[in-house]
């Protein structure tokens, strides 16, 4: 089964974009969440197009770094 795109998922579990968090590793991902409408959380150290919301080493941060 395909992984649903950002905004599918976001209508499938009843959010408006603006009301999402996609945490990625990959460009791509970051891509799909901000043509999306979505703030994004990067995870790693790999080159990114450009700046994400939030940017973190792994996800044990993501709580501390998002509240």
């Amino acid at each position: 089964m395909p992984t649903p795109s950002p905004t599918k998922a976001a209508a499938m579990v009843g959010l408006a974009p603006a009301d999402c968090l996609v945490v990625e590793d990959a460009a791509a991902g970051l891509e799909a969440a901000r043509a999306g409408g979505m703030d994004c959380a990067i995870v790693g150290t790999a080159p990114m197009p450009f700046e994400p919301t939030y940017h973190m080493q792994d996800v044990t941060k993501l709580p501390g770094t998002i509240l």
